[in-house]
């Protein structure tokens, strides 16, 4: 059973295991999946109904919200992004230790691994702009601007494209991750210059 939970999934390349975002809980659920069946591998997380007024308030002071992950297979981790703390952390998947968090914008949203394994890029949701990060040391090499409220991003399997869907800009922006620009905007009103209508959040290719 899983009490608090957000955006932010991750499925071994076999889907034998499962990484669920635990949102306000401050942690990252793991499961295994067998015969349709999931069986959690990391701690409970606590029932929010069921704690002192004291435990509640030491959680929210913690400040901390698990969003967006991505799974490296090649390197055994797995990226875990805190949208109140504006940081990125690499937990170990052979041990389960977890790095040092790196600060990564204002508010990181989503997290995806480029097809080549050379870059980390994540949506931030505050500064209308997508972070390639260096996934050995966590640090961000370039900023790439992008519609407003950036949030999921979605790879082509086939080319350099990205797709970030934009949700207060009613768009999807299409970046070339290599030459590290927007090369196509694709709106997604519900209609021509329909101030508002779709805010797109979910992509999927």
């Amino acid at each position: 059973q899983v009490y608090q939970s957000w955006f932010g999934l991750a499925l071994s390349a076999d889907q034998k295991k499962l990484w669920w975002s635990g949102g306000g809980a401050s942690m990252v659920h793991a499961f295994d999946l067998a015969d349709q069946k999931l069986t959690r591998t990391s701690p409970e997380d606590l029932n929010p109904a069921k704690l002192t007024r004291e435990e509640l308030n030491k959680l929210k002071s913690q400040h901390t919200f698990k969003s967006g992950l991505a799974l490296d297979a090649k390197r055994q981790l797995l990226y875990s992004l805190d949208i109140n703390a504006g940081t990125i952390t690499a937990i170990n998947l052979q041990d389960g230790a977890s790095g040092k968090p790196a600060p990564c914008g204002s508010r990181p949203y989503d997290v995806v691994l480029a097809r080549s394994g050379l870059h980390l890029y994540i949506s931030d949701w505050a500064d209308r702009m997508v972070m390639a990060v260096n996934p050995d040391d966590l640090r961000v090499v370039a900023k790439i601007p992008v519609g407003e409220h950036p949030n999921q991003i979605a790879v082509h399997p086939q080319d350099d494209r990205l797709f970030v869907a934009c949700a207060s800009s009613n768009c999807v922006s299409v970046i070339d991750a290599k030459r590290g620009i927007v090369t196509e905007t694709i709106f997604t009103a519900l209609f021509p210059r329909a101030p508002e209508g779709s805010t797109p959040d979910a992509l999927a290719v």
